[in-house]
């Protein structure tokens, strides 16, 4: 993987076994792929109307918080107030917040197989896994507290996957006393809890 230094704010680096990031207000560190445990991947755009004529992009934020093994976290963020830049930049831009998402998407990659098995070592009897404060059953409810939230049975409910978010919008005529909307935010390893949904439960979704 080339350097992607000039493209990214914190100069950002990937090598075999680490990658290097430089803040703007601190010295250059290591960070071992092999002591990433979890990954959050955030992303958002607001926009605004010019003269009624057209719809720009205003900011572009994407945000990546790399939590390891020792407790600590790193974050790493793209961000551009695009209302800044004249329109014919706006290619420039998104071609500099595509190279940022590529580094990205190669470090979620690389540390796959560590952070899956952080959420498999916290098995337990009649649950697949734990993730933010739900447990996933092997009956595909999932549960909060020891309370039933929701189900993956899909005789109960609509189950459409959202961007980076899992949502759950119970049936007509359902008789079951859940939740009737219910959105999961999956901006922790979404990769990981989508493997295992399919592995362990079948169920994969289409976008």
């Amino acid at each position: 993987m080339e350097e992607l230094e000039k493209y990214l704010p914190d100069r950002v680096s990937l090598h075999k076994n680490y990658f290097k990031y430089n803040p703007r207000f601190s010295g250059e560190k290591k960070i071992y792929y092999n002591k990433i445990v979890s990954i959050r991947m955030e992303s958002t755009n607001r926009e605004t109307s010019m003269y009624g004529l057209m719809t720009v992009q205003r900011d572009l934020v994407s945000k990546i918080t790399i939590y390891l093994s020792n407790g600590k976290k790193v974050n790493i963020r793209f961000y551009k107030p695009i209302r800044k830049f004249i329109l014919r930049n706006k290619e420039k831009v998104m071609k500099k917040f595509y190279l940022f998402a590529t580094f990205c998407a190669a470090v979620e990659k690389v540390t796959f197989d560590n952070r899956l098995n952080n959420y498999l070592k916290t098995l337990k009897k009649g649950t697949i896994f734990k993730y933010r404060g739900y447990d996933f059953c092997n009956d595909k409810t999932i549960r909060k507290k020891g309370k039933v939230v929701v189900s993956f049975n899909l005789n109960e409910y609509q189950i459409t996957k959202d961007y980076k978010k899992i949502v759950f919008d119970k049936k007509k005529g359902s008789w079951k006393l859940w939740s009737n909307h219910v959105e999961i935010d999956t901006t922790h390893d979404e990769d990981v809890v989508l493997y295992i949904l399919k592995k362990y439960l079948n169920l994969s979704f289409g976008n």
